[in-house]
């Protein structure tokens, strides 16, 4: 027979933080700020291969697995993250919405005369 302190202990949700403050962040960074690959490297300790990783499981899954920070695509090639998606990932948590779009790219229209 199982103690009911076991049981209750196992159903328990485990503590999520869902505030987050700028207090614990590097100075002159906050909440909504958004940074390259390489900010991230040196601020969180994510490697930039990681995070390129991340991405590319995402692409290859049809946008279904999502793991790793959600990422914003500025233009063709830079990639942005937001800080609050980095400490979520880091948590654990799951993505916020919404997701991000995959680029297409826009073909071009052949010129016939």
């Amino acid at each position: 027979m199982r103690n009911s302190t076991n049981i209750k202990a196992a159903e328990a949700p485990r503590n999520i933080q869902l505030v987050y403050t700028n207090d614990n962040l590097p100075k002159g960074l906050n909440i909504n700020s958004v940074l390259t690959e390489k900010e991230v490297s040196i601020y969180f300790n994510w490697k930039p291969r990681t995070l390129s990783n991340y991405r590319g499981y995402y692409q290859t899954s049809g946008g279904v697995d999502k793991i790793g920070p959600k990422w914003i695509r500025y233009g063709v090639k830079t990639i942005r993250y937001v800080v609050k998606d980095i400490l979520r990932a880091s948590a654990g948590l799951p993505w916020t919405e919404p997701y991000p779009e995959l680029y297409k790219p826009i073909k071009r229209k052949s010129k016939k005369h």
